[in-house]
């Protein structure tokens, strides 16, 4: 645990090191000492197709997207022919995924759709097994979007209920499945650390915790949900 002032240091060396675009030419091999014993590494957010720029630039991994690298809505050949093509050669580890569910599968509400999006889970930690991506990200704010007049509590009890059938999947294939707190402008759902928390901590299940994006936490003040304490992560 940190204390909110090591996470505004952290935060502002994040900025200073260039982890805005491709090409930085910060490292962050000698980072700014209140930075030292917080953060060892840093990737980016991008396509394994620009791994070797964000090895210039300093980075040490790539975080892609489930569309565009494990692509669960295709075939199994054409899945391998597409990750050897992607990932042949290049330097970087990718170490998670985002972009998991699309917007037509739906998490909660009453077109929840939850044998469809399990079905769709189940390809994609496999996947992500064979090519040693450890941890998914569960953002998918439109999946997650609670339909006008639809119970909040209801919406709680169905992502839950969902968490805890995934927790399993995502165990079997040796993966971690994180729920990502997004900004108001992108869903009504899972806002903060804080209500992504309850949600972990009721399914109760090792496979299964959040991820803390350092964007959306200051869009929706998530820093700030509970007076007196440190900062989560």
């Amino acid at each position: 645990m940190i204390s909110r002032r090591q996470f505004l240091n952290t935060t502002a060396c994040l900025v200073t090191s260039g982890l805005s675009g491709i090409g930085c030419s910060a490292s962050y091999t000698s980072p700014p000492k209140p930075c030292r014993s917080i953060i060892t590494s840093y990737g980016l957010k991008t396509s394994v197709r620009n791994s070797d720029l964000v090895r210039d630039a300093g980075g040490t991994h790539i975080e892609d997207s489930v569309k565009n690298l494990l692509v669960p809505q295709k075939t199994e050949s054409e899945f391998a022919e597409r990750s050897e093509a992607l990932l042949d050669g290049k330097p970087l580890p990718v170490v998670s995924c985002v972009n998991f569910l699309p917007s037509r599968l739906k998490a909660i509400g009453p077109e929840a759709d939850t044998e469809a999006v399990l079905a769709w889970a189940r390809i994609t930690f496999q996947r992500a097994a064979k090519l040693s991506i450890p941890i998914i990200v569960f953002g998918s704010g439109k999946s997650r979007l609670i339909p006008k007049d639809f119970s909040k509590d209801l919406a709680s009890r169905q992502m839950i209920a969902l968490m805890s059938e995934m927790g399993d999947l995502a165990a079997d294939s040796g993966i971690t499945v994180a729920i990502e707190p997004l900004e108001p402008a992108e869903t009504n759902f899972l806002n903060t650390l804080h209500e992504a928390r309850e949600i972990i901590e009721a399914v109760d299940h090792s496979a299964v915790r959040f991820a803390a994006d350092f964007y959306h936490m200051g869009k929706s003040c998530s820093v700030d949900t509970i007076p007196n304490r440190s900062v989560p992560g």
